[in-house]
């Protein structure tokens, strides 16, 4: 159970990457999707960090993984910077059997969440949950979920989002990304 410095819960648990919840959460956003039954990638409702149980990916902030896992499927993909390097690594994990599981018993507070503010994080964070889609699903859905992201944040972009223009150029144009965090 991720927790900010005021004990606030900071939302940490994750649904299965698909179009449809891409699709949702470009209309209505994440963490409304979030709240309504299975609709978004990300679990904003706090009912649901209750209870344990096997979620699909959770947040890499605070993970205990099992060597058995490591020596099976190997380490974390470096090739993602800074995000989505734990959501591949527990689908990867998840495609050999294995499994997240979340346990609200064990609590840990997360100074963090910078993606939510910092344009150049924000834009990593999206940039590489589009990549990793692409590696794991055909072409034709990932177009439809590209689609989705970037029209999602194109809509954010435009009610003044300052995360969200950097998110769509970011998206758009390949030679804006980040490619490496300052020393």
């Amino acid at each position: 159970l991720l927790v900010n410095p005021d004990g606030s819960l900071q939302p940490s648990l994750r649904r299965m990457p698909t179009v449809g919840r891409a699709v949702v959460e470009a209309v209505i956003g994440g963490n409304l999707a979030g709240r309504i039954g299975t609709l978004g990638e990300m679990v904003t409702h706090p009912r649901e960090y209750a209870k344990a149980g096997e979620v699909a990916w959770a947040t890499g902030a605070a993970m205990l993984i099992s060597t058995g896992v490591i020596k099976e499927i190997g380490a974390w993909d470096e090739s993602f910077l800074l995000y989505s390097e734990e959501t591949e690594f527990s689908l990867r994990a998840r495609d050999h059997g294995w499994i997240t599981w979340y346990e609200p018993a064990s609590v840990v507070e997360h100074i963090g969440g910078d993606s939510a503010i910092n344009p150049m994080l924000a834009s990593l964070l999206i940039v590489n949950k589009v990549k990793l889609f692409r590696r794991r699903r055909s072409t034709p859905a990932f177009l439809v979920y590209y689609l989705a992201v970037v029209l999602g944040e194109a809509l954010r972009a435009l009610m003044g989002r300052r995360i969200s223009k950097a998110s769509v150029v970011a998206l758009l144009r390949p030679s804006r990304r980040v490619h490496k965090l300052a020393d």
